[in-house]
C-alpha cells in the first residue's frame, strides 16, 4: 500500500480501509521476521509461471520484489510480486482471469498509480498490480537491486526492520509506514550512484565463442523485424529512458547514423532489428555490424525499461548471436559501467573484457569500472568475469578510424 508521508502519525482504520475491498482486521502484535529462505525464489517462479498461464501476454512484466527477493535479507515470509499490465484501473481486462485462478483482490488504489493487491491461492504472496509505465515500478527494482548489491544498507534495512518488528502494531501498515525514512534515505543514495554516481567510462568486451547455454528464445507475444525508413526517429530515440533525453541527445545520434552507416543506408536497414510487441510497437533494438570493413561487433542493444527482466534481452542478443557466421567470430562490443546488468548478460555469452589499455583512440577505463561493477553487481556475478587481451588485427582496424564504429 501507499507509504505514509507522515509517518510519525500512523493512519486511521477509517483510512486504510477506504482501500481495502474486504474488512480490515487489527493485527495487534509484533510482526514476524524470519531469516532469508533460498526457496522464497522457487516460489516466486511457481507463482510467476501460473500467473502467465493465465494472464498470457497482458502480464507484461512479473518480478519478484520486497525483501524475500534480496538474499542475506530478513523478511515477513510472504513473497511480494510485481505485474505490471497495460492499464491497472482496467479490471476487467485482468481482474476475472486471476480470479478464476483463485486470486482475491483485496486492495484498490485509485489514488496511488492505481494500485491494486492480490492475496494467492495457496501461498502466501501480496501480488502487486501496476499500470506499463508507473514510476513505482522503477522504484521498486531500483531499491530490490541495490539492496542486492551493497551489503551496508541491506544490513542497515534489517536492522531498522528488526528493531521495529519488536513493537506491538495494530496494522502490518503501520509498521511498513515506519520503515519510510530508512527506506527514503537509501533511495536517495541508489539513484544518486545509478543515475549520476557512475561514470561514463569506456569498456570493451570480446566473445571468441558463443555460449550455446545462454541462449533462450523469445515469448509468442513478440516478434523480430528490421527498422523501417519511416522508424529512424524511433531507432534513434531507443537507447534513452525519456523523452528529455532523447532530444537532447538527437543530434549525436543523427550524426552517428551519418559517419556510421550514412554511405551504407540500405544495408543498415537490412540490420537493424526491432523486437516488437503484439502491436508491433518497437519495445528493443539491437544489431550485428562489420565495423572497419573488418571486425564483427554488436550495436545498440537496447530493450525499454518498462520491459527489462522479462526475458527480451537475452532473446534479442540469442538472436543476434546466432546471426553471427562462426569464421566472423570474435564479436566485439563497446559498453560503459552503468550497464552492469547487460554486462551480466553479456558474460553470460561468453564475452570477456579487454585488458588493452588503449582501443583505437579511446582509453580503456576497465580498472576503474572494475571497483564500480564490484559495488553494483551480485559477487557470484562479478566473479565470473572473464578477461582477455585483443588480437593484433582488431587493435590495428580500430586504428584505421578516427570514427568510433561501435
Amino acid at each position: 500500500m501507499m507509504l505514509s508521508e507522515n509517518n510519525s502519525t500512523p493512519r486511521s482504520d477509517e483510512e486504510l480501509q477506504k482501500n481495502m475491498v474486504a474488512e480490515l482486521k487489527p493485527h495487534n502484535a509484533p510482526i514476524t521476521l524470519v531469516e532469508y529462505d533460498p526457496s522464497w525464489s522457487d516460489l516466486f517462479e511457481q507463482e510467476a509461471n501460473r500467473i502467465r498461464s493465465v494472464l498470457g501476454n497482458k502480464a507484461l512484466q512479473i518480478e519478484h520484489v520486497g525483501s524475500t527477493s534480496v538474499p542475506g535479507l530478513c523478511a515477513k515470509p510472504i513473497i511480494d510480486m510485481l505485474l505490471v499490465v497495460k492499464d491497472s484501473a482496467d479490471e476487467l481486462s485482468y481482474v476475472p482471469a486471476l480470479e478464476s485462478a483463485g486470486y482475491i483482490l483485496r486492495i484498490r488504489e485509485p489514488e496511488w498509480f492505481e494500485h491494486r493487491l492480490f492475496k494467492g491461492p495457496d501461498t502466501d504472496i501480496n501480488l502487486h498490480v501496476f499500470s506499463s509505465g508507473t514510476s513505482e515500478i522503477d522504484r521498486m527494482l531500483r531499491f530490490r537491486d541495490w539492496l542486492r548489491t551493497n551489503d551496508a544498507d541491506r544490513d542497515k534495512y534489517a536492522q531498522v526492520k528488526r528493531n521495529l518488528a519488536k513493537n506491538k502494531w495494530r496494522h502490518v501498515q503501520h509498521y511498513a509506514d515506519a520503515k519510510t525514512p530508512i527506506i527514503q534515505k537509501i533511495m536517495e543514495r541508489a539513484s544518486l550512484n545509478l543515475e549520476n554516481g557512475i561514470p561514463e567510462k569506456n569498456l570493451f568486451m570480446m566473445c571468441k565463442a558463443l555460449n550455446s547455454n545462454a541462449i533462450s528464445e523469445l515469448s509468442d507475444e513478440y516478434h523480430v523485424r528490421t527498422c523501417r525508413r519511416d522508424e529512424l526517429d524511433i531507432w534513434k530515440e531507443m537507447p534513452f529512458d525519456d523523452v528529455k533525453s532523447a532530444k537532447e541527445y538527437n543530434g549525436f545520434m543523427t550524426e552517428y547514423f551519418n559517419d556510421v552507416y550514412g554511405s551504407k543506408e540500405d544495408l543498415f536497414f537490412q540490420k537493424c532489428l526491432f523486437v516488437c510487441d503484439k502491436n508491433d510497437t518497437p519495445i528493443g533494438t539491437c544489431f550485428a555490424w562489420k565495423a572497419y570493413e573488418k571486425i564483427s561487433t554488436i550495436h545498440w542493444f537496447k530493450v525499454r525499461k518498462n520491459y527489462e527482466g522479462s526475458g527480451i534481452g537475452r532473446a534479442l542478443l540469442s538472436i543476434v548471436m546466432r546471426s553471427i557466421k562462426e569464421n566472423d567470430y570474435p564479436v566485439f562490443l563497446h559498453t560503459q559501467p552503468s550497464s552492469f546488468r547487460a554486462i551480466k548478460l553479456y558474460s553470460d555469452f561468453g564475452f570477456a573484457f579487454l585488458t588493452d589499455p588503449i582501443i583505437g583512440y579511446r582509453k580503456n577505463d576497465l580498472e576503474e569500472c572494475l571497483t564500480i561493477l564490484k559495488e553494483h553487481m551480485p559477487q557470484k556475478d562479478f566473479e565470473k568475469l572473464q578477461f582477455a587481451e585483443a588480437p593484433e588485427d582488431f587493435l590495428k582496424a580500430v586504428k584505421s578510424s578516427k570514427i568510433n564504429q561501435f
